[in-house]
């Protein structure tokens, strides 16, 4: 019985800190607007092709494709 006690308790008490975390994180939200951007990006003279962004006028590309353009390896 001690047992059964013991682990409601403790299962209760991880809920409430998960529930606590869950409660604070939705306060942090932030909406952000981007745009597709219409830039051609080359890389060693063959262009790349993956979607870029455009946010607060600066262009965002995903990097895994730059990577890659340049023979990284990505995992």
């Amino acid at each position: 019985m001690k047992k059964e006690l013991k682990g409601f308790v403790v299962g209760v008490v991880v809920t409430v800190i998960l529930m606590s975390t869950v409660v604070f994180a939705g306060g942090m939200k932030q909406k952000i607007e981007v745009m597709l951007n219409s830039v051609n990006i080359a890389v060693n003279g063959k262009p790349v092709n993956a979607d870029n962004i455009l946010y607060k006028g600066t262009t965002y590309v995903p990097i895994r494709d730059v990577a890659e353009m340049l023979g990284k390896k990505v995992g």
